[in-house]
């Protein structure tokens, strides 16, 4: 299974964002989507820059690497990973799901 789509711009990520949880963290991969759960609120941006946050320390990108492409200001987003490695993201996502 393959949780990144290759695309022009690089590799993308379905997400689903569930806002003002108790903890960062990623949940799991569900309906084609991977959860992600922040404690920020979707005000001003916060919950957004958090997800980027989570994902680029758990996958080791840097933060400007990682892009919404689509649904910025919805629950489900497309995050786009510019300049890396298929391979490399997929196995670090998946060695950090089977934790």
């Amino acid at each position: 299974m393959s949780y990144f789509r290759k695309s022009q711009k690089g590799l993308l990520l379905n997400i689903k964002v569930a806002p003002k949880a108790s903890a960062n963290k990623i949940v799991r991969w569900e309906n084609n989507a991977l959860k992600v759960l922040v404690t920020a609120t979707p005000d001003k941006n916060l919950a957004n820059r958090s997800v980027i946050e989570l994902l680029s320390k758990t996958l080791k990108v840097a933060k400007g690497n990682i892009e919404i492409a689509r649904g910025a200001k919805q629950k489900e987003k497309v995050l786009l990973f510019i300049n890396q490695e298929l391979s490399i993201l997929e196995e670090k996502l998946k060695a950090h799901l089977e934790k």
